[in-house]
């Protein structure tokens, strides 16, 4: 328990630091994107309150051709390239919102003007609202939960054992064993390869390709079946722990979403 605690601390960390790299970037664009395209609205509409006064006053304070001039060369560069067409979709044709809206209207507000009453779809708002106000804050919650991910992991690939080897006496808790010593193995391996090459494609497919032929020996040697079975039975709990992940990484960021 010792060992793969230690070697989990240890993948965290490094999965953590490039998660936070990698996740930050993008989230931080996409934030900048989303006020970029509200400051821009305002912009705009800056221009068109310039034209009003120009046509109703007939003041000559500014250039009209400057204001025409700045307008296309706005809406060349800037509206053309967003096409009008950024919103948030959350669920429903309710759920899509206008950018713009959506950014400067509080969460009551844009409930009462869309007419949105589910609480899961007010909650969703709610979360992207502050996501967009800080979406490292969204990222630094699955840091914070992946050792939870990784503890039900444990369990889970335990109790797949079991079931492959029904048969032949094993009681749960020394496949949980198993378990602890093949994944604090892939975990400093994995970590360490990762830390190593900062996160190279290549070498990760690596890394894991020797720990999954590391679990097939280890499955040899433990449970003492023919090479045949090992080989079946291999695969089989390769492809449930592909799973099983998939399962618990969808859920980790679900519970991370509703938690941050």
């Amino acid at each position: 328990m010792r060992i793969f605690l230690l070697t989990a601390a240890f993948f965290i960390a490094v999965l953590g630091f490039q998660i936070n790299g990698f996740l930050s970037e993008k989230a931080d664009n996409m934030s900048k994107a989303v006020h970029g395209y509200f400051v821009k609205n305002q912009v705009l509409n800056q221009i068109d309150s310039i034209q009003r006064v120009q046509l109703l006053e007939k003041t000559s304070c500014v250039d009209i051709s400057f204001v025409d001039s700045l307008r296309s060369i706005y809406e060349l560069n800037v509206l053309d390239s967003l096409k009008g067409t950024v919103n948030i979709t959350f669920g429903g044709k309710k759920g899509v919102i206008p950018v713009q809206d959506f950014y400067r209207s509080s969460v009551t507000e844009l409930a009462e003007k869309y007419n949105v009453t589910e609480w899961e779809e007010i909650l969703m708002m709610k979360q992207m609202k502050r996501f967009i106000a800080a979406p490292n804050k969204y990222i630094q919650t699955i840091i914070g939960n992946l050792i939870w991910m990784i503890i039900l992991l444990m369990p889970a690939i335990a109790l797949m054992l079991k079931l492959y080897y029904a048969r032949h006496g094993f009681y749960f808790v020394e496949h949980l064993v198993f378990s602890f010593h093949f994944n604090a193995f892939a975990f400093f391996l994995v970590g360490l390869v990762t830390w190593i090459s900062d996160g190279s494609p290549g070498m990760l497919f690596t890394a894991n390709f020797i720990a999954a032929i590391f679990l097939f020996f280890a499955m040899k040697r433990f449970y003492k079946q023919s090479i045949g079975k090992t080989f079946l039975k291999w695969l089989l709990l390769l492809f449930t722990y592909f799973v099983i992940i998939m399962v618990l990484v969808t859920v980790l960021l679900g519970v991370s979403f509703v938690m941050f």
